[in-house]
Parts: C-alpha cells; sequence; structure tokens
C-alpha cells in the first residue's frame, strides 16, 4: 500500500508542477505580447508598475511554490 501511495505523491506533484510553469510561462508570454501590441505611447514607468511588476512578482511566487511542493516531504 506504501508503494502506491507513493507513486501517487509523486505522480500528483508532477501533475502540479506542469501546471504551475505553464502558467509562469503563461504570464511571461501575455506580459511580453502586451508590451508589443501597445498602439499609444505609455510611460514606462506606468508599464512597469501596473504590468512588469506584478507579473513578475506572480512568477517568482510559482517559482517558490514548486520549490516548496518538491522539499516539503524532505523536512517531514
Amino acid at each position: 500500500m506504501s508503494m502506491s501511495k507513493n507513486i501517487l505523491v509523486i505522480v500528483l506533484k508532477v501533475v502540479c508542477t506542469l501546471v504551475l510553469i505553464y502558467s509562469a510561462f503563461m504570464i511571461l508570454f501575455t506580459s511580453f505580447f502586451d508590451l508589443l501590441s501597445l498602439s499609444v505611447y505609455i510611460d514606462f514607468a506606468t508599464v512597469l508598475v501596473e504590468k512588469i511588476i506584478p507579473n513578475a512578482f506572480a512568477v517568482i511566487a510559482l517559482i517558490f511554490l514548486i520549490r516548496y511542493i518538491w522539499t516539503k516531504g524532505k523536512n517531514e
């Protein structure tokens, strides 16, 4: 029973990691294409505060979440 539980935990970790990596890439790609599609001039400080900083923090949070998922079991 323990072996099947370990396999299930690993499969769940892999699936969650793939979803989080996909989310991080989608955040980065949408940010990049939003910047490319701006048809009017916007101050760089405005773009930095409204687009780049929040999305960068979201990606960093996803990276820490992935790291937590894979290191949580080692501490127990």
